[in-house]
């Protein structure tokens, strides 16, 4: 629907008493009316007098969603944005009524945020939806679901005269999500290592069987295809029990970034060596016998567009665990089991922290 409005130059009378199909004229000398296209309309100005002449003319107010300055067509998308993109959106009637006053409410589809919040420099920066950012002419959000969406804002426009009007601003537009997937996994395993002289102080660790001398821990690499370009990395959410000083923590694992971020280039066929972000990780405990370390990792796979406003988004989340325990007198006895890495999954979860884990305890 459209918000048409009829303009009248009446003469000889006073506007005020001329009527358009029994409406009065508002103080602008218009009347409006919500209207479909080729609708047909018979105007027929009337005022108590019985000579008078009259012009008329009409405007078609569109209502129309812009999105990064692009405007969206309400049938089809003709723009693509990718998750984690900074969107900011904006409706408005076009051309505007002059003298309107109008509220707005944003409807959007899919999964998004549109605020951020850090509480101390060790906590993680949580996202989250601030619904009266919603209620707003211009507003933004980052999605973090990808496929088509149709975007809804509704207007409630008061014209002068005080004739109100419900109507829809719709436009629809893409938005790309990447993919990744586990390219190459590496055997790990628990080992003794740095056994101390004439005491049971022992270093049990995990790495790599085939290489007892130089540790080698690489866990996976991930491939990320995509179309647009951007920055990825892991971040790893540990939960870790550790012989040495009784250590336990559930937490982020050292630091939000395993390894700096990597940048991603936009390929949707990437070779063996392109486009991978990876994991090398050998947990490993100090202590006196009996030594023993467990602990479970949920690896978040993360993708930040290029741009000022782009925030990083989850692409999915592998899961790996491990545990072992030894001791070194007056035998050498070591069990151990390993698990994963497994997935990864179509998670959007943000990765959350309260806790800053020791990389090893």
């Amino acid at each position: 629907m459209k918000l048409w409005d009829k303009c009248f130059l009446a003469k000889r009378k006073p506007r005020k008493k001329v009527r358009s199909n029994g409406s009065p004229l508002g103080a602008d000398s218009r009347v409006y009316r919500l209207l479909a296209d080729n609708t047909t309309l018979n105007i027929t100005p009337t005022t108590s007098r019985n000579n008078y002449t009259f012009d008329f003319g009409f405007t078609k107010h569109i209502p129309t969603v812009y999105a990064n300055g692009n405007a969206l067509d309400d049938n089809q998308p003709n723009v693509e944005f990718c998750v984690g993109q900074g969107i900011n959106l904006l409706a408005s009637l076009v051309p505007d009524v002059p003298g309107a006053t109008t509220t707005y409410e944003w409807l959007l589809p899919g999964e998004f945020v549109n605020a951020s919040q850090q509480v101390a420099s060790d906590h993680s920066v949580n996202y989250y939806i601030e619904w009266p950012l919603l209620w707003a002419q211009n507003t933004y959000a980052w999605w973090v679901s990808g496929g088509l969406k149709p975007l809804v804002c509704k207007l409630m426009v008061t014209v002068p005269g005080g004739q109100t009007f419900s109507i829809d601003a719709v436009g629809k537009m893409d938005m790309y999500r990447p993919t990744v997937t586990i390219v190459q996994t590496y055997p790990n395993g628990f080992m003794i290592h740095d056994m101390g002289i004439l005491t049971t102080w022992h270093t049990l660790k995990l790495g790599q069987l085939d290489h007892i001398s130089d540790f080698h821990h690489k866990k996976y690499e991930a491939q990320i295809p995509t179309r647009h370009w951007g920055h990825a990395g892991i971040t790893q959410i540990t939960s870790l029990i550790a012989a040495a000083f009784g250590y336990q923590c559930s937490g982020l694992d050292a630091r939000e970034w395993y390894w700096p971020q990597t940048p991603i280039p936009a390929n949707q066929s990437p070779g063996p060596t392109d486009n991978l972000v990876s994991l090398d990780d050998g947990p490993e405990s100090h202590w006196w016998q009996p030594n023993y370390l467990t602990g479970d990792f949920v690896d978040y796979v993360r993708f930040q567009p290029n741009g000022n406003q782009s925030i990083p988004v989850t692409l999915g989340r592998i899961f790996w665990s491990c545990a072992g325990y030894s001791l070194v007198y007056p035998d050498i006895t070591l069990s151990s089991s390993v698990s994963g890495p497994s997935g990864p999954d179509n998670s959007t979860e943000f990765p959350e922290w309260t806790t800053i884990c020791l990389p090893n305890p």
